[in-house]
């Protein structure tokens, strides 16, 4: 999910999307407060995606205690956080999404496996559409 300055469109959401660690946090939570913008003012009716979590918080830390700690160590994921409560908060967007957070696995590693996750979220059913059209 992100503004694509190429195109006038606004949010560029024509296809299925897979966030993991987005940088929700930048420029004092821009792209945060402007996709909290589009989820009032917009429909993505057909548009699926699917948040990937690492957990980039300090040990003994949970995601309750994270949201409530206003230290700059942990702005990264409070915003990925609240990016997660935004979307789950609007659900007549017409959006399909899921979100699901890897307590073993950080910054560097969360991407494979959630994007392995995310496949499975965005094609699901795919198998048996396929398996349809070869009995065609």
């Amino acid at each position: 999910m992100y503004r694509n300055p190429r195109r006038n469109r606004g949010y560029f959401w024509n296809v299925e999307r897979c966030g993991t660690g987005p940088g929700m946090w930048w420029d004092s939570r821009r792209l945060l407060n402007e996709t909290k913008a589009a989820l009032a003012s917009k429909k993505f009716d057909g548009k699926s995606l699917f948040l990937g979590i690492a957990n980039t918080m300090p040990p003994g830390m949970d995601t309750t205690q994270a949201v409530s700690d206003t230290s700059g160590n942990n702005g990264h994921i409070r915003a990925i956080l609240a990016l997660d409560k935004a979307i789950s908060s609007r659900p007549g967007t017409g959006l399909k999404y899921t979100c699901k957070f890897y307590n073993d696995d950080d910054h560097s590693s969360v991407p494979l496996i959630a994007e392995y996750d995310a496949l499975h979220f965005l094609y699901k059913g795919f198998g048996d559409k396929l398996k349809a059209l070869q009995k065609k």
